[in-house]
């Protein structure tokens, strides 16, 4: 008798759903996986859309100095070009862009001297 019990025991555990070493996930697990990848992939894709914003806004602003330096130059606009250029330069390797970075460190260096 004992051991007919320890089977209808296990048979229960079984029947009451909970899963084996050997069953697969249910559905809710891995959508939430897939849910997971997708937020990933979108904060990655806000992160690539805040660098290129961010180098717009540099280009603009480079732009701008660049014209205020050939018109009145003065040292804290030589400074401020400096900065941008660092910024620049910084974005891009963030972004992988390593052909950018050392031409924008070269003029920040320019601007500087």
């Amino acid at each position: 008798m004992i051991g007919e019990n320890a089977d209808e025991e296990e048979d229960t555990e079984n029947a009451d759903g909970e899963p084996g070493e050997d069953e697969q996930p249910e559905n809710g697990e891995e959508e939430e996986q897939d849910v997971d990848g997708e937020e990933t992939k979108a904060a990655a894709e806000n992160l690539d859309q805040d660098f290129e914003d961010a180098w717009s806004v540099l280009e603009v602003a480079r732009i701008r100095l660049d014209t205020l330096k050939s018109t009145k130059p003065t040292v804290e606009i030589q400074k401020l070009l400096a900065e941008v250029y660092l910024l620049l330069g910084d974005i891009s390797l963030e972004t992988g862009t390593y052909i950018a970075a050392p031409a924008a460190e070269k003029q920040r260096l320019i601007v500087i001297v």
